[in-house]
């Protein structure tokens, strides 16, 4: 099981959508924690529907900023126990046997003078339970003075309110396996600034749980924040092989937007009554292994670009220190990645999802 904790910065761009799909397809997440949705309850759940996830739990938005949610699929059991414009919490049971564990989802408040008010928040929602428990999101702060690239760095008395209350809470950092920073200003040379505000805590409990659990900053382009993916298994490689052996056939909504398909359907469609089953069993066949060679020779290319160029970036983000040639190369990528995104919409397999990037506005 994974969880996915993203600060998406607003879905009401489509690109984010489109990103989040990605991101769910790829990573396959039981939990999915957002923040800065920047949408109220009800446009929230309309976006939880269409992704095709089961339960929802939201915090709308304050003004024009803000916003949270917590999203699972089927076979997931979340019991929301708290929330508050910076959390949700909640126990979680996941096929675990008798094991309920305890998620909390955080939001550190950007206002460094209100800094102090999360950890107090921190520091209650320590006091409320004694189980397994992990806590992950963007806390909006640093740990240390080398989770920092760029001018201007934290005061000490910054990074040591945040020690202290990871001291107080009994909560690990998690570490990680890739990018050092989840965040970046995305500016050019003196002005770029990068940090690492997004992490995963845990208490030890919750890591004799799952001692192989691994953090995984994912490369995206449509956030200034990375995505963590947290997999408590720890077998995030061997997980990826079994879905490329387990793909199923889907009719993908994107094949509309092509004038061939109908084409492609014509041509390979034979005549057959409707009760000649056998029939049409046989037509059914013989076009969705049409539209699967068509779908590699038109759409194919897209998909894999958009993977090559991803984890391309990764590999770059991964360097913490990046040449004038590197870091050029990455604000390629980024466009690159962007213009794919924007020229052909990327779904999720279900014909369904082609209403989610037309509706939703700012």
């Amino acid at each position: 099981m994974n969880v996915l904790c993203w600060n998406c910065r607003g879905l009401g761009n489509p690109q984010t959508v489109q990103s989040l799909q990605f991101l769910l397809k790829t990573e396959a997440p039981g939990l999915v924690f957002l923040m800065e949705t920047k949408l109220d309850s009800k446009r929230m759940d309309g976006i939880r529907r269409k992704l095709g996830l089961v339960g929802g739990f939201y915090v709308n938005r304050v003004g024009l900023a803000g916003g949270l949610a917590l999203l699972w699929p089927a076979g997931i059991q979340v019991n929301v126990q708290s929330y508050s414009v910076g959390h949700i919490d909640a126990f979680v049971e996941a096929g675990l046997g008798d094991h309920t564990w305890r998620f909390t989802g955080f939001y550190g408040n950007p206002d460094t003078l209100l800094r102090k008010d999360s950890w107090a928040l921190l520091r209650r929602l320590a006091g409320c339970f004694q189980m397994p428990w992990l806590c992950a999101g963007d806390f909006n702060e640093i740990l240390f003075c080398r989770e920092k690239l760029g001018v201007l760095g934290r005061s000490q008395i910054q990074l040591d309110n945040f020690r202290h209350a990871l001291e107080d809470t009994h909560l690990a950092d998690m570490g990680f396996n890739g990018p050092l920073f989840t965040w970046s200003n995305n500016r050019v040379g003196a002005a770029l600034v990068r940090e690492r505000l997004d992490r995963g805590l845990a208490n030890d409990a919750w890591q004799g749980l799952f001692p192989q659990a691994k953090v995984y900053p994912l490369a995206c382009t449509s956030s200034d924040h990375l995505p963590l993916c947290i997999d408590l298994c720890g077998d995030k490689a061997q997980c990826e092989i079994r879905r490329d052996k387990h793909r199923i056939y889907r009719f993908e909504a994107m094949w509309l937007r092509n004038a061939n398909c109908e084409q492609v359907v014509t041509e390979n469609w034979g005549p057959s009554s409707t009760t000649d089953v056998k029939g049409l069993v046989s037509n059914i066949s013989r076009v969705s292994s049409s539209l699967r060679q068509w779908d590699r020779n038109v759409f194919g290319c897209v998909k894999k670009q958009l993977t090559e160029k991803t984890n391309h970036l990764h590999r770059l983000l991964t360097r913490c220190g990046l040449s004038l040639a590197e870091a050029e190369e990455e604000r390629t990528l980024r466009c690159e990645i962007d213009e794919l995104f924007r020229t052909r919409i990327y779904f999720l397999g279900s014909a369904c999802s082609s209403q989610l990037v037309k509706g939703w506005r700012p």
